[in-house]
């Protein structure tokens, strides 16, 4: 029975027991007043015979309707739905009303001797068509109201993993290390080679550039922005490994390079395999990236660095960033000689 409430609620969006038990009652003695013309302080005794049928009434047609509700809830989950939901719930219980109404009135009312005049039939069909707009408004108007909630919760949580991704890649550009080995080599390109110096630095403005004025202020970013800056940083190390140490191969059809992807993610991906692997002319990286099925892979052999600890913040806050974006799921794999990750490739129109 547990199960049972808790999957339909589910679908609900909410626990209506308490709905139900109020709203059945107070519907079914409103509508002999507001639809029948009924009077309970003049003829209380019909009143209340005939409000204790519509009460029964309105409970079977609530229960029906509510069922209605979450079968198409089930198959157009979808806010904007809300309409074709409707339609297809008014067409299906408007027959559904007619039936129970005449098996009421043909069969239930003589059964048991009811003896208070019935209203017209037009009368009744219109009163369970409006009984129906009104149960199937509250279930909406909930679940807008949830859909509405959850997605300030998700802007919230989304704005927090964007920052927290900004965080982590701006730690790691400003750890004293990055900003002396940059530094380092700057100066000893300056007396050698004055144009890869003036390259160099150009290179590390943008990568500083683009992380204050890009990576915080977008959720999405086309891929062609995103290698851009992983182009930026590869000419930084290159330049302090030297050349033929990291050897990054991009196979990525331009027909791809609009799709979209969370800021920072390939950067983070290219950046980690630097971070935790060795790199020297004994033991070259390679970085290989390609699409495959709608997913952008990024792979690495391993030749791994035993004094780099690893917290995995990185790699957790692309999946996290990805389940608030689209619900996709990023793709983990380590084998013993190398590792992957697939990251979904995604569109704006998607999303929207």
């Amino acid at each position: 029975m547990k199960w049972f409430r808790r999957k339909t609620c589910e679908h609900l969006y909410c626990d209506d027991f308490w709905l139900r038990v109020i709203g059945i009652p107070l519907l079914g003695g409103l509508m002999p007043m507001v639809f029948f013309g009924f009077d309970p302080w003049s003829d209380a005794e019909a009143y209340g015979r005939t409000a204790l049928v519509t009460i029964i009434a309105v409970g079977v047609f609530w229960h029906f309707d509510r069922g209605v509700v979450i079968y198409f809830r089930k198959h157009f989950p979808d806010l904007s739905d809300y309409f074709k939901r409707l339609i297809y719930q008014v067409a299906i219980i408007i027959p559904f009303s007619i039936v129970f109404l005449l098996f009421v009135d043909r069969v239930v009312l003589p059964l048991v001797r009811f003896d208070v005049p019935a209203p017209p039939m037009k009368v009744q069909i219109l009163a369970t068509l409006i009984l129906t707009v009104m149960i199937s408004a509250v279930y909406e108007a909930i679940y807008g109201f949830v859909m509405w909630r959850n997605s300030l919760l998700e802007n919230e949580r989304l704005k927090k993993e964007r920052a927290e991704a900004l965080f982590l890649s701006l730690n790691n550009q400003l750890k004293p290390h990055f900003l002396f080995n940059s530094l380092n080599t700057l100066v000893a390109l300056i007396p050698q080679d004055g144009e890869r110096a003036v390259e160099f630095t150009q290179q590390l403005a943008f990568v500083y550039r683009f992380l204050l004025n890009v990576a915080g202020q977008k959720s999405l970013i086309p891929l062609r922005e995103e290698w851009r800056l992983v182009q930026a940083f590869v000419h930084l190390w290159e330049t302090r490994f030297g050349e033929g140490k990291i050897n990054i191969s991009f196979e990525v059809p331009d027909a791809y390079m609009d799709k979209c992807l969370p800021p920072l993610s390939l950067q983070m991906l290219c950046e980690n395999a630097v971070k935790h692997n060795e790199v020297s002319r004994e033991h070259p990286l390679f970085i290989r990236i390609k699409v495959v099925d709608d997913y952008l892979l990024v792979s690495n052999n391993l030749k791994e660095r035993k004094q780099v600890r690893k917290n995995g913040k990185g790699l957790e806050n692309i999946k996290r960033r990805y389940r608030l974006l689209s619900g996709r799921e990023v793709r983990i794999e380590r084998g013993e000689k190398d590792f992957s990750v697939a990251l979904p490739l995604l569109s704006v129109a998607s999303l929207a």
